[in-house]
């Protein structure tokens, strides 16, 4: 993720879609400089789009299309909280990967269910665009465990202003999944999700 990179590489150069990286080893010992030659050649071999950009969609229809989503995109965070997914807990950690699957079950999108080792099975969600040679992809990266074990910090309950949620996971990173959800449901709805080349 981006702090793991802010802690073992910096980015020396960048000339348009190019990006060369290389390991941070002031102050660290050999067990950082490791990690970071060990993530750099995990770049290396990512695949690098150099397709054209697609046109973006109308501003204006793109703000209306996720506002229409957004009362359903809090439903689902409700639900998603509700149900306890401490990373130690399997069973809970699969029963929200139930419901993901459930949820971003879009037109425009594909939906894999990938056994965990030693943890909760992963959800991989794929545009039929991501599986284009050349294309220029999205990755989005996500999780649904959370740090809380059962009976530590439960429910969902908002503030009495209406302004803000509380929960574990509202924030990290249930929170940030049904706004991946709103936003690819809104493209789907505008029926431009197929065309982007996005995985999550």
């Amino acid at each position: 993720g981006r702090g793991e990179w802010s802690r073992h590489a910096r980015v020396v150069r960048r000339a348009g879609a190019g990006v060369k990286f290389e390991p941070t080893t002031a102050g660290r010992g050999s067990a950082h400089r490791v990690r970071a030659r060990r993530m750099l050649a995990r770049m290396s071999v990512m695949p690098q789009g150099t397709g054209p950009v697609p046109p973006g969609p109308d501003p204006s229809s793109l703000r209306a299309a996720v506002d229409a989503r957004l009362p359903a995109a809090l439903t689902a965070l409700a639900s998603w909280v509700e149900i306890n997914s401490f990373t130690g807990n399997v069973g809970g950690c699969d029963q929200v990967a139930d419901a993901l699957l459930a949820a971003f079950a879009l037109p425009g999108l594909g939906l894999e269910r990938r056994a965990g080792v030693g943890g909760g099975d992963h959800v991989v969600v794929t545009t039929p665009a991501w599986h284009t040679p050349g294309a220029r992809r999205l990755l989005l990266v996500g999780h649904h465990d959370t740090v809380f074990p059962p009976g530590t910090f439960t429910g969902y309950r908002v503030d009495p202003d209406g302004v803000r949620a509380r929960g574990p996971g509202v924030l990290d990173m249930k929170g940030g999944l049904a706004v991946i959800w709103a936003a690819l449901a809104a493209l789907s709805d505008l029926g431009l999700l197929a065309a982007l080349p996005l995985a999550l």
